[in-house]
């Protein structure tokens, strides 16, 4: 079967893999949907050194550039370059990285509870879910991850 491609920008995808991403060690920081940005945020202010995605791309030229590019074109021309993004970053982090998002991911709760509120029976839909938990429970140089403040 053809890997379905999901009108990823070209140019764009080349520039993320050009980026190296390497946060310090017990200071990456993950997040996904709306209000685990807020947290991630108010973590960061909390927490000197600490960083985000968004945060180490500002740091360098080429993130920069890719952050402005990214900016105004829509999500199935970047979602790729997200996923590259967030892949890079969660096999780059060390020791104990800190991860907001909202409560449904942190209680055992009905299947139901999950569902994606874009596509009807998705369950597993934010990048979060889908690359960066996975491969930070894969990386064997993280020693913890924690949710929203409590180890996972």
């Amino acid at each position: 079967m053809a890997r379905q491609n999901l009108n990823t920008n070209r140019e764009l995808m080349l520039l993320a893999r050009s980026i190296h991403l390497m946060p310090a060690p017990n200071k990456a920081v993950f997040y996904h949907d709306d209000v685990g940005e807020k947290r991630s945020i108010l973590y960061t202010r909390q927490h000197p050194g600490s960083t985000r995605i968004d945060e180490l791309l500002a740091r360098s030229p080429k993130g920069n550039e890719l952050l402005s590019k990214l900016k105004n074109i829509s999500w199935s021309e970047k979602e790729e370059v997200w996923w590259e993004l967030s892949r890079k970053l969660a096999r780059s982090a060390s020791g104990d990285v800190h991860c907001f998002g909202p409560e449904r991911l942190s209680r055992n709760q009905p299947i139901k509870t999950h569902e994606s509120r874009y596509v009807r029976g998705s369950y597993c839909h934010t990048v979060f879910e889908k690359i960066e938990l996975p491969e930070l429970e894969n990386n064997i140089r993280v020693d913890s991850i924690y949710y929203n403040g409590k180890i996972i």
